[in-house]
């Protein structure tokens, strides 16, 4: 039933009520585009920075991994059981923070990383073991297989910092 009939006509104001209505719909419309945008930039800035604090938290983390690796070279030419056993533990606590780290940011760039870093860990874990538990065991027998995981898991290290860098810059 029009409007008409119900005694009602639409006259001049009423037509320009209903324009300035859209009119302040697209307004509206117009101002949530640009929040929406700056909402999803701030996320890619927010996944960028993490990425970033991560490639940092690496690069000061990579020279305790090689240092720990050439102790650990230089613990086997010596033969110390001592410096072993205790460079094997540094590596697991070290390797264990670093793991934590990657976990938590959940990239998928590290999860090779993390791969040879948590097969480095249970090498270490095993030779750490295996010298307290089976002292007349030669030690050239017990950390070559551990130290080319510490090794392996080293050199990855470093590529995923070049990999995590490159992203950030």
């Amino acid at each position: 039933m029009p409007l008409v009939q119900l005694g009602y006509t639409w006259e001049r104001a009423d037509y320009w009520a209903l324009v300035q209505s859209l009119l302040a719909i697209c307004g509206i419309a117009a101002a949530l585009i640009p929040l929406w945008k700056t909402t999803n930039l701030v996320k890619d800035n927010n996944d960028l920075l993490k990425r970033r604090l991560l490639g940092n938290d690496l690069l000061i983390l990579l020279p305790d991994l090689g240092n720990i690796e050439r102790e650990l070279s230089q613990a086997l030419k010596e033969d110390s059981r001592d410096s072993a056993e205790r460079l094997l533990a540094s590596f697991g606590s070290l390797a264990g923070r670093i793991a934590g780290q990657i976990k938590n940011e959940s990239l998928a760039e590290a999860s090779d990383f993390e791969t040879r870093l948590n097969e480095a860990r249970k090498a270490a874990r095993s030779a750490k073991v295996e010298i307290i538990t089976n002292t007349n065991r030669n030690l050239k027998d017990i950390l070559p297989a551990s130290l080319k995981k510490i090794s392996s898991a080293t050199h990855e290290a470093g590529e995923l910092i070049g990999i995590l860098q490159k992203e950030t810059n």
